[in-house]
């Protein structure tokens, strides 16, 4: 019997239905338009629920319908577990409510753990997305923790499970800001949470690397997958690629409003 991961969120995050689900996660495709001039590879995504960032998260899949990709690399940060490196799973298949997935990881990987990946979120929430678009990929998920000085070692090892075949998925959130966060942007010179997003965006849609790891280090800034993000930025350069071309951006401070905020932003390359 294969080794199964079954859905955490679905319910919650996103509909369990599989029928509302497809309508959902449709929805959110067809509302989008497509911007870029070539094949985009490389997504960077939320993963909230699907009622806060579920429209970015479409403006992003949207980019990439219509192409082919034999397999989908997912890298996100571990919201549960804290550890060095990027973990791979031992599961086999990863359950969906609107179609199963082949997972597999690449031989001799140094840190495989399922049950970090057990109860995660932030890779969940994008198999609804690549279950409409790519139901027959196989996938390569990984969590990552740790500092961001890994990051060039990281991108070394994951980009040799690269093709043109590969579709990559980078899983974020953006600043999260107010009492339930424990932070304030106003500490750190900021008017708001988006007046952050706004400089951390433009550091990543130039590609500057060494400015979004220090304005990361400089303002403890609570982008959860700031690791992920800079990973995928060290690929891009050492494949001569980039940088991220930024598409759309909303605060949940936009469905929800109160004292505390996320934000999300899509961009693809």
């Amino acid at each position: 019997m294969k080794v199964t991961r079954r859905p955490a969120v679905a319910g919650s995050f996103y509909p369990a239905d599989p029928e509302e689900l497809k309508a959902e996660v449709l929805g959110y495709l067809n509302q989008a338009a497509k911007t870029a001039n070539h094949a985009p590879r490389f997504l960077i995504v939320p993963h909230a629920g699907y009622f806060y960032s579920g429209a970015v998260a479409g403006a992003a899949f949207e980019e990439v319908r219509g192409q082919t990709f034999e397999q989908i690399i997912l890298l996100g940060p571990s919201h549960r577990y804290t550890f060095m490196g990027a973990a791979a799973t031992l599961d086999q298949i990863w359950q969906c409510p609107l179609g199963d997935f082949t997972v597999t990881r690449p031989n001799q990987w140094p840190l495989s753990e399922s049950k970090w990946h057990a109860l995660e979120h932030c890779l969940e929430v994008q198999l609804p997305f690549l279950s409409q678009l790519f139901p027959n990929a196989k996938l390569f998920p990984f969590l990552l923790s740790g500092s961001l000085e890994q990051a060039p070692a990281l991108a070394k090892a994951l980009q040799t499970l690269d093709s043109p075949e590969t579709l990559w998925v980078i899983s974020t959130d953006f600043s999260h800001v107010g009492p339930d966060f424990g932070y304030s942007p106003k500490t750190h010179g900021f008017a708001s949470g988006e007046a952050m997003d706004k400089e951390a965006i433009g550091l990543v849609a130039t590609g500057d690397r060494r400015g979004f790891k220090s304005f990361f280090e400089r303002y403890h800034a609570t982008i959860c997958g700031a690791l992920p993000v800079l990973t995928a930025m060290e690929i891009l350069k050492n494949q001569g690629l980039g940088p991220f071309s930024f598409k759309q951006y909303d605060s949940s401070q936009h469905k929800s409003a109160g004292p505390n905020a996320v934000g999300y932003a899509a961009f693809y390359v």
